[in-house]
């Protein structure tokens, strides 16, 4: 049996708050505090003043950005996926399961949305749905 489109929004819905819920009994409602190794709180000092969390967020970028182009270009994994979007018909008539890759390709995406979100904390400060602070930013 297959789902309404409807019914699966109303799920992933539900999933939703229902995970908020049990992440709140967990960890409480309170912020926790995010602790900054000391390593990189150090400045470098040259002709710019740049602090040592804003080379390892370059550096993490960098290296995220090498690997996912690595993934794509030269693995199995990218050529599926290229074939997918090129041609979704012909990729499904040669076994590649589609749907299950863009699932996973989603996955990797909000994984990494994710992951950027939790390293720009430092750099943004206190982050709450009711207010935005992005005066640290800029």
């Amino acid at each position: 049996m297959i789902a309404a489109p409807c019914s699966r929004c109303y799920f992933s819905i539900g999933l939703a708050f229902a995970l908020s819920a049990i992440a709140t009994i967990v960890f409480g409602p309170q912020q926790q505090g995010v602790q900054i190794p000391s390593w990189l709180l150090a400045a470098y000092r040259s002709r710019l003043q740049i602090s040592g969390y804003r080379v390892f967020l370059v550096v993490s970028g960098a290296v995220t950005a090498a690997a996912l182009a690595y993934l794509f270009d030269y693995t199995l994994f990218g050529a599926r996926i290229r074939a997918a979007v090129d041609n979704r018909v012909a990729a499904e008539g040669i076994g590649i399961k589609v749907d299950r890759l863009f699932v996973t390709t989603f996955a990797i995406g909000t994984a990494l949305a994710g992951v950027g979100g939790a390293l720009s904390i430092e750099m943004l400060g206190s982050i709450r749905p009711s207010r935005s602070n992005t005066s640290r930013c800029f």
